[in-house]
């Protein structure tokens, strides 16, 4: 599933990988963050080992959290 379809409320275990940089529409965020908000979880990780592929997921995908939480640090 993509992070704004509206079937994601159906599992609060979400699992992300990628090998491309990860980018949120705003539809998007806001159905994770909601997802997050009710007990959701989230495990993501670069789903390759060669770089630069992980580092920009890395990267990217930490602009997105920081972007779902901007008053939180990504722990």
């Amino acid at each position: 599933l993509y992070p704004g379809d509206d079937n994601l409320f159906k599992f609060k275990f979400m699992y992300l990988h990628g090998r491309k940089p990860f980018d949120l529409r705003d539809e998007d965020a806001e159905n994770l963050r909601a997802n997050l908000n009710t007990g959701g979880l989230l495990f993501a990780d670069a789903g390759c080992n060669g770089f630069p592929a992980w580092k920009r997921f890395d990267e990217s995908f930490r602009a997105a959290v920081k972007r779902l939480y901007p008053d939180q640090p990504l722990t």
